[in-house]
């Protein structure tokens, strides 16, 4: 009978440096829930849980095949919209009536099997639902529909945790680019800034609004550099 344990998906989340790390968190879910991919479920700004109303969209996930992309959103009336609203976990099988209409793109390209949800709290209390996916048929135990629960519990503190973490460290080395700056120069530690910014948020653009000294008063120069986005 195999073990549960959260002590891996601990330390993944202790060896992030930045937000982007909750790619490797979702990693380890779906390694130790012997799965294809993991995803998390969010509700969108404005949306009622209880009404059903507002739709939910994809936060974060970690899918083995690269090659499929996670970008969809759907409505309460799916599997996630239950989960969210019961708060208990629950999973379902490929064809299932319940599944969102129409099907999700990430099933059909995945070609998922079974998937398990679970309900997830995050730390600015807003709810969410942590999902695995299986390409083979077959059946989540109820030993891993407990595991994905007692994980779902942990992911919000530890995402919390790593995104302080960035935060802090982030304050910091913006600080130290100030302290080390050219004042001959101020666009190479507007540079540095802004590629530090980008690498902690892993954004798709950070831009910094500037106002030199010898500018008209309201007068502002735009300084930006774009991420290239490989998206859909």
């Amino acid at each position: 009978m195999p073990t549960y344990s959260v002590i891996p998906l601990v330390r993944a989340a202790a060896a992030q440096d930045s937000l982007s790390g909750i790619q490797q968190m979702l990693r380890v879910v779906t390694d130790e829930m012997r799965g294809w991919g993991t995803l998390i479920w969010m509700a969108s700004a404005g949306s009622d849980v209880e009404r059903g109303t507002g739709r939910l969209f994809v936060l974060a996930y970690w899918v083995s095949d690269e090659r499929v992309l996670v970008w969809h959103e759907i409505s309460f009336d799916s599997m996630a919209g239950r989960v969210l609203k019961s708060g208990k976990p629950d999973q379902a099988r490929a064809g299932d009536e319940r599944i969102a209409k129409p099907t999700p793109k990430l099933i059909l390209d995945s070609k998922t099997q079974r998937f398990c949800l679970a309900p997830m709290q995050m730390a600015d209390g807003s709810r969410a639902v942590l999902e695995v996916h299986k390409v083979e048929d077959e059946e989540f135990t109820p030993a891993e529909v407990l595991f994905l629960e007692q994980m779902a519990a942990v992911l919000p503190v530890l995402y919390a945790n790593l995104a302080d973490r960035v935060g802090v460290k982030l304050i910091n080395d913006v600080d130290e680019i100030c302290r080390q700056a050219d004042p001959t120069n101020p666009h190479r530690a507007n540079k540095k800034i802004v590629d530090r910014v980008n690498q902690a948020f892993s954004s798709l653009e950070v831009s910094m609004f500037l106002r030199g000294l010898d500018d008209e008063p309201g007068v502002y120069s735009l300084v930006a550099y774009q991420k290239t986005w490989l998206g859909p």
